[in-house]
């Protein structure tokens, strides 16, 4: 082999290495809500403390600006520390799917925050939040392309009311891609039982329309 040819491979997997090497990166957007509000279950808290655990350790504020959250977190989990004077400080692993991001490479998150009932807080910072839920059954998706048709699929919702998981059950198996795409970009309420919040399974129809 010369070492002309020897340098052209080489070189050739160094730059292989170089491009499957790189990671996907997006923005976590995040939402808060208090599960503890007599203002409804869409009661949104501001001035909420996120913080990245790990070696990151990046915080951020949440004071109810649709750019909340972090920006150009890799793919993949990320567990994130919420504190909030007057509830519970939790600990979520957010599984960051950046396959779901919108036009402005943003994945959005709810969490869901419980009252500490021994200390004192003022409702100033809950807030309404009106923005409707995208997963309602039987919706109508307008689709790309001319394949139109009703998709059912399954989905598995966790207690914060985003979709862990979602599968076809029936219908038409060409769109049912993008029946998923939409069922993973949805946000529920959470569903609670005596009070308290359970992970859901369901199923919702998307009918596709010219």
């Amino acid at each position: 082999m010369s070492s002309r040819l020897f340098v052209v491979i080489l070189i050739f997997a160094l730059g292989s290495v170089s491009a499957f090497g790189q990671k996907k990166t997006c923005d976590l957007k995040l939402k808060v809500f208090s599960y503890n509000s007599l203002k409804g279950p869409k009661a949104r808290l501001i001035n909420v403390t996120a913080q990245l655990k790990g070696k990151n350790g990046k915080s951020a504020t949440l004071t109810g600006e649709a750019e909340d959250g972090f920006d150009g977190l890799d793919h993949g989990k990320h567990r994130i520390e919420f504190q909030k004077a007057g509830f519970k400080t939790r600990v979520r692993e957010i599984n960051l799917d950046c396959d779901l991001a919108d036009d402005k490479n943003r994945v959005w998150s709810y969490t869901y925050l419980w009252r500490d009932e021994k200390v004192a807080f003022n409702d100033i910072d809950l807030v309404s939040d009106n923005a409707e839920e995208d997963g309602s059954s039987d919706r109508k998706a307008p689709a790309e392309g001319k394949i139109f048709g009703k998709v059912s699929v399954k989905v598995l919702i966790d207690v914060d009311g985003n979709v862990v998981s979602a599968s076809r059950i029936d219908g038409v198996k060409e769109l049912a891609d993008r029946a998923i795409r939409l069922v993973r970009q949805a946000k529920f309420s959470p569903t609670l039982i005596n009070g308290e919040p359970f992970q859901v399974t369901g199923s919702l129809v998307y009918n596709f329309v010219p």
